[in-house]
Formats: C-alpha cells, structure tokens, sequence
C-alpha cells in the first residue's frame, strides 16, 4: 500500500516596502544615539547608552597609550620611566654536590649615541682616555658618521665602565649586560 501526498505551494512575489518602512528601518539606533528625557518604559536604553561610553572611553585609553608606547619605543617601555634598571635574576646552576657550574657575571659595552653629543670634541677626547685603542680621529668619525648608535667597545673592563659612567659626557654611555 503506498500512500501519494500532493503539496501544492503558493508562490507570491514580494510585496514592495513602503516608504514608511524604508524610513524606519534607516532609523532603527537613532533613538540610543539621542540624548532626550527617555520615557517611562525605556530605561534599558539609558543604560545601553551608560555601557556604549564606558566601552568608547577604555578603548580610547587604550588607543592612545598603544600610540604613546609605540612613540617611546620598546626600550623606553621596557624600562618604564627610567627610574630603575631591568635587572634579571637567573640562578646560579650548580651540580648535585652544591658545587656552582655556572653564575651570572655582570658587565657592559661602552656605546655612543651621537645624536646625544653636544661637543664632539671633548666626547672623542674622552673616548680616547677612557678607550686607548680607539682614536681621537676614529671617534670623531664616528660622531659625524650620521649613525644612531655605535659600539665603542664590547665588554668593557668594569674600570672603563665606572670612568663613563662618574664622567657622564652626554652621548657616551654604558649599556649593561649580563653573561654566563
């Protein structure tokens, strides 16, 4: 026995929107945008309004402080406002007996920023002093080389390193390091 359903489906043409529901679908968030007395019955729309600005104000901090972190730079944001060092404490390593394999050892490069020099001259004199196997002329050179950043001398003894750092001729400057 087999069973035959007929399903006869009606096809109607879509009607066209009238003006009145063009209109209001153009204005469908209009009324959450207005700052008008609201009315009793829609106070969901005051706090809808509360949640837009609270969500517009964190996204512009959180705007501008992007841009003000990618204007200073990742050193600047690394160390913060410069006040303090980023120091890293890595253990010392050591074998089972307690003996240590291996420690930190701090030390430093002596760098020059010459855009930061304000006489170049007196900045290759001292370069020189503190430096000997570096030139007058080779740091002046240097200085005037258009560069951003140079290295003076790699690992530098920790004497070098005080010299620049108690003499604090501007564009010459100890970058710290730490080494195993």
């Amino acid at each position: 026995m087999s069973v035959t359903v007929a399903v006869s489906v009606k096809r109607t043409k879509p009607q066209p929107q009238t003006q009145a529901q063009t209109q209001n679908m153009f204005e469908v968030g209009k009324d959450i945008i207005k700052s008008v007395n609201v009315p009793a019955g829609q106070e969901s729309h005051g706090r809808l309004r509360l949640v837009y600005a609270v969500f517009a104000l964190f996204f512009a901090l959180f705007a501008i402080r992007t841009v003000q972190l990618g204007i200073k730079g990742s050193d600047a944001a690394r160390r913060g406002s410069g006040i303090g060092s980023w120091v890293s404490m890595r253990a010392d390593i050591v074998d089972r007996n307690g003996d240590i394999l291996a420690t930190n050892v701090v030390s430093g490069h002596i760098v020059l920023r010459p855009p930061q020099v304000r006489d170049a001259d007196q900045a290759a004199r001292f370069i020189n002093q503190v430096v000997p196997e570096v030139t007058v002329a080779r740091a002046l050179s240097d200085i005037n080389s258009g560069r951003r950043f140079i290295y003076i001398k790699r690992m530098a003894s920790e004497e070098q390193r005080r010299e620049v750092k108690i003499a604090r001729v501007p564009g010459v400057y100890v970058e710290e390091t730490e080494s195993r």
